[in-house]
């Protein structure tokens, strides 16, 4: 397995990069990934970040990438994940105000009664 793989290097070989980014996978292997690394190692922190994933060229439509972050204390750990939480929803905010603008300009036209 190359995520648990990645973590052992990270503990046992002493990287110094506090960060990597996994290759992309499907929802059940990341779920997969979670649980085994949230269990074994309780100070690392594993999380799908969107610019992590904005210039992934997804052939397949639920492929994403995880980050996995080495971390001091369980505190850092709740920190990045409410960093993560929040920018997930700024994420899929922004997204949403993109399909109402589109929904408001479809009414516009509706209502103006005008040919298309």
């Amino acid at each position: 397995n190359k995520a648990i793989e990645k973590v052992n290097r990270k503990f046992d070989e002493g990287e110094t990069e506090p960060q990597d980014v996994l290759p992309s996978c499907h929802s059940f292997y990341r779920r997969y990934v979670y649980s085994l690394i949230s269990s074994d190692f309780p100070l690392i922190h594993v999380g799908k970040f969107p610019e992590d994933n904005k210039k992934l060229d997804n052939k397949y439509r639920n492929h994403f990438r995880l980050r996995i972050t080495k971390c001091e204390s369980q505190e850092h750990v709740q920190k990045l994940e409410k960093l993560r939480a929040e920018k997930s929803t700024e994420s899929m905010r922004q997204s949403c105000n993109e399909a109402i603008g589109i929904t408001l300009l479809i009414e516009k036209v509706i209502s103006a009664k005008k040919p298309v």
